[in-house]
This record gives structure tokens, sequence and C-alpha cells, in this order.
């Protein structure tokens, strides 16, 4: 029996999150190539404050766009756990709900998983998934990594250090 292939968490932050600069990068290289794009005179997106749309400029209405956007996130935080969730609670303490992002290839959490899972929450106006994956990553050792060269950055699902091992670009993201 064939197990189902779950999207990584990565690929749909990037998909709901960085179209933008997808986006430009794209129009850069459209400019290239003699096809009629803005000087980059300082009046882009970060200063007029208007960001493209692609899914509008695919002709898609935005109750389509919310509905497709709802149901990513939905799938991956509240789908199947077996076939398409990757956010699962895990309990509580005396702040409130826990709950992390599993790295499906490695079956542990990672600061990587855990940081994009909360910028989605946050994104998405989550409060409830926000603060559970907080308040996991902020009373599970994967709290104390720092830029050192062995420390241990995955967790496993109970909050256990997996296996030491050298992590040369380690990465406090959280």
């Amino acid at each position: 029996m064939m197990r189902p292939i779950r999207m990584p968490l990565f690929f749909m932050a990037a998909a709901l999150l960085f179209s933008t600069p997808i986006a430009a990068r794209a129009q850069r290289a459209g400019s290239q190539h003699g096809v009629s794009v803005p000087d980059s005179d300082g009046s882009g997106a970060y200063r007029t404050g208007h960001y493209r749309n692609l899914f509008a400029e695919q002709g898609h209405t935005a109750e389509q766009t919310r509905a497709k956007i709802d149901a990513a996130f939905n799938q991956f935080f509240h789908g199947d756990k077996k076939t398409q969730a990757l956010y699962y609670e895990v309990g509580s303490n005396a702040n409130g709900p826990l709950a992390y992002i599993t790295d499906v290839a490695n079956h542990d959490a990672r600061t990587e998983g855990m940081s994009y899972g909360m910028m989605i929450a946050v994104q998405m106006n989550k409060k409830h998934e926000f603060d559970a994956i907080w308040n996991w990553a902020s009373s599970s050792p994967i709290r104390r990594i720092h830029l050192s060269a062995t420390s241990p950055g995955p967790c496993t699902p109970t909050a256990r250090h997996a296996p030491t091992h050298p992590r040369p670009t380690a990465k406090s993201t959280l």
C-alpha cells in the first residue's frame, strides 16, 4: 500500500505568502526580454502599499481566492492527521494548548516549520493556532537553539531532543 505524499509546509508558505517577491523577480526578468515593466524608481509595492494579486490577474474573484487560501490552511492545519495535516495539537500546559508543525520526512519538529506555521497563522489571523505553536516552541527544548555549530535543532514531537549532530547552518528562526 502506497503512503500518500504530503506537500511540505514550506511549499504552502511559499505559495501563500511569497508570491509577490516571485512576481517581482519575474517582472525583472521580463524587462530583460523586452516586456514593459515599471522602472525601479522607488514606486514599487513596498513604498506604495499596492501589492499585485496574482490570483486576480488570472481572473479569479476575491471570493475564489479567499476560498482557495482557506482550503489550503484548513488542509494543512486541520485536515486528516494521517494524510494531510502538518499541525498537531498535543495537550496543554499552564499557558494553554500546545501544538507543533511536523517535519514529515524526519518525523520531528524543526525551527523552520515552527516559524512558518506561526507566520501563516499570523497572516491568516488564526490566534489559537499561533498561540498553541508559540506555547509548544517556547516551552520545549527547541527554544534553546542558538547559533552554535552543534546546537540540537530538531526535537521529537514529545519535545525531546533528536540525536545531536553538527548543524553548521543552525539558525534561531523563532
